[in-house]
C-alpha cells in the first residue's frame, strides 16, 4: 500500500511493481507503528533476493527500494571506473543505511557521530555531529593537506 498524495490508496504486488521501469520505489509505513530499521528487516526478509532495500532516515518510517545490486556504492564505483578514479582517491560522507555501501567502498569515508548507530561499521572514520559542522571540518582538513 502507498499514499499516492491523493485521496485514494493503491495496492499492488511487489513483484508487479518492480517490473515497471523506475529508478527507485519509496515505501512508507504511514501508521508509524514500525521504525525504518524495523521495516528494513522485514522488507529484506521478503524481497532481498529481488531488490536492494535501504533507508535514509530512521525517524520517517520510509524505505528506499531499487533494483537488485543498485546502491550508492555500486553507482559510485561505476562512475569512478568510467572516470579512471580508484576507490582510494574517493572521499565520502554518510550517516544512514542508504550510505553504507558508499562508505564501505570509498578509500576514505566518514560518518557523523550523530548518524545511524551502525554507520561506524562501514565508514573508515567518524567525525563530529551535524550541528558541530562535522563534514565541513573534515573537508577543511583535507583541503589543507599538501598535494
Amino acid at each position: 500500500r502507498w499514499d499516492t498524495g491523493q485521496d485514494d490508496v493503491g495496492e499492488q504486488r511487489i513483484e508487479d511493481v518492480i517490473k515497471k521501469p523506475a529508478l527507485k520505489l519509496m515505501a512508507r509505513c504511514s501508521d508509524g507503528e514500525l521504525t525504518s530499521d524495523q521495516m528494513l528487516v522485514r522488507a529484506n526478509e521478503v524481497i532481498s533476493d529481488i531488490a536492494t532495500v535501504t533507508h535514509s532516515n530512521a525517524h520517517e518510517s520510509l524505505l528506499e527500494i531499487s533494483a537488485l545490486g543498485i546502491s550508492k556504492g555500486s553507482t559510485l564505483a561505476k562512475v569512478s571506473q568510467r572516470l579512471g578514479i580508484g576507490a582510494e582517491e574517493v572521499v565520502t560522507f554518510g550517516d544512514n543505511p542508504n550510505d553504507f555501501s558508499m562508505l564501505q567502498w570509498a578509500g576514505r569515508s566518514w560518518t557523523l557521530s550523530d548518524g545511524h548507530p551502525d554507520a561506524p561499521k562501514y565508514a573508515k572514520f567518524v567525525t563530529d555531529p551535524h550541528q558541530d559542522d562535522g563534514v565541513a571540518k573534515v573537508i577543511e582538513q583535507l583541503l589543507a593537506l599538501p598535494a
